[in-house]
């Protein structure tokens, strides 16, 4: 019974500190945070190493947990005149070769006088170990967003767990050192930590699904947003797993699985759309006479789990484009340049741009559009750029006596020419932990100054130990 009052006592002084304090200042991200007991070292270990946010990160994780683990952050993100608030809370039971938990998160903004925008998810996640060195898990999520006119939607998480063990035998190692004395050794001797084998391998599908379920308010559900679905594959090596000391290295790729086209000439005859999905002719019709679409559009959510990864360099054709203010003209060029100033630049007032009246795609068809915007093989087809979608995770940690963890970090995101660095550590015995993590990003269109994250977690199981 005491032990339970402990609980609720961390429990509820963690909430008083957080709810009182003011922990970060700077604008929304474009790579969100994870959580503070893994964003100290870049979220590289999400896919690989179990935390209170595995429900979220990798349900087969759940299965490598032993006992209650009970897992609580907060954090408050300051924006001037408004602010976020952002917390989430785990319980998680595990057994010999399985696990169970429920999760909690909201993402509230306060100071909202005439609208509720916050968000609230609650999941419940099941993993179970399949061989003795694989494991996958599931999780199920429902959001409500009240912004988005009471939409709820139900989500789906998928992972896989594997890991490489060379030797699952406990190995001592003597060491001498003159300075430290026998006894002494007998008590720091090395020995083989067998919970942390040397290579271990994640896969999640997060946020799989077929995107709002149903509306409170009775507004259509279409106009509500999907969740961003991504694939996650994660590596990890852990060349020093002793009972003291543990070095671990992280890598983690990130692929969008929501593919999304702009208006583009898909089959090559310099027009966009004029057939309706059957090939039929039909004035302002989205699609060509082979039935595929040429608007702007997004492929249905199971479709993007195999096209995201070509739709970014194989798929699609050549753009049609226009500034931002106007409206494209469905026609890929017609337009030649003629730099009358030899400047080097386009001078659309000084009749620079002329219309070639011939057939499109003919000789003599002008590459350009009126504004001067190159349309004739603007379409870039390398992979190189395809690799540039993806966010790539870097991440480090160092364990000491399992009481302490440093954590160092780095996220990279090309195409959004983003480089957040991160830090952290954790400190406190197995039943009781506080993390620390901080983000510092100063690149990119919405670059964070700072990043600051706390949480407690709790493991139940070893307060009986």
């Amino acid at each position: 019974m005491r032990k339970v009052i402990l609980l609720l006592v961390l429990t509820i002084i963690f909430k008083i500190i957080y709810s009182q304090s003011e922990i970060y200042s700077g604008s929304y991200p474009l790579v969100h945070p994870h959580g503070a007991p893994t964003d100290g070292s870049s979220a590289a270990f999400s896919t690989t190493t179990f935390t209170g946010y595995s429900i979220e990160f990798n349900p087969a994780l759940l299965s490598l947990n032993k006992g209650i683990s009970f897992n609580a952050s907060s954090q408050k993100y300051d924006l001037g005149s408004w602010w976020f608030d952002h917390g989430y809370y785990s319980f998680i039971y595990g057994g010999k070769s399985w696990g169970l938990g429920i999760g909690y998160r909201y993402w509230e903004m306060s100071e909202a006088e005439y609208f509720d925008w916050s968000t609230y998810a609650i999941s419940v996640s099941s993993g179970i170990k399949i061989s003795r060195n694989m494991s996958i898990g599931i999780t199920l999520t429902d959001v409500i967003d009240r912004y988005t006119y009471d939409t709820s939607t139900l989500a789906t998480d998928l992972g896989i767990y594997f890991s490489i063990n060379k030797s699952r035998q406990k190995v001592r190692r003597k060491i001498s050192l003159p300075i430290i004395t026998k006894k002494l050794l007998t008590k720091l001797a090395f020995e083989a930590d067998r919970r942390k084998p040397p290579i271990e391998i994640g896969i999640a599908l997060r946020n799989i699904g077929p995107g709002w379920q149903k509306s409170k308010s009775g507004f259509p559900v279409d106009d509500s947003p999907k969740l961003h679905q991504t694939f996650n594959l994660g590596l990890s090596w852990n060349p020093i797993a002793t009972a003291l000391t543990r070095f671990s290295m992280g890598v983690e790729l990130e692929n969008s699985l929501i593919s999304s086209y702009p208006t583009m000439d898909w089959d090559g005859d310099y027009r966009i759309g004029g057939y309706d999905e059957e090939g039929h002719i039909q004035a302002f019709g989205d699609y060509n006479n082979s039935g595929q679409r040429e608007t702007a559009h997004l492929d249905s959510w199971f479709k993007s789990i195999l096209t995201s990864w070509a739709d970014d360099w194989f798929l699609g054709g050549d753009q049609d484009l226009a500034p931002s203010d106007k409206d494209t003209d469905t026609i890929i060029g017609g337009w030649s340049w003629n730099d009358t100033d030899n400047d080097g630049v386009v001078d659309l007032y000084d009749g620079e741009m002329i219309r070639t009246h011939v057939e499109p795609g003919s000789d003599g068809w002008g590459p350009y559009n009126q504004y001067g915007q190159k349309e004739v093989g603007n379409f870039d087809g390398s992979f190189k750029k395809q690799l540039d979608s993806f966010t790539y995770r870097l991440g480090t940690e160092l364990d000491l006596t399992r009481y302490l963890s440093l954590k160092i970090g780095q996220i990279l995101t090309t195409s959004h020419k983003e480089k957040v660095f991160t830090y952290g550590f954790s400190i406190g015995p197995p039943s009781l932990k506080y993390h620390f993590s901080k983000w510092i990003n100063k690149d990119g269109f919405w670059a964070w100054d700072q990043q600051t994250f706390h949480a407690i977690e709790i493991n139940l199981s070893k307060f009986w130990h």
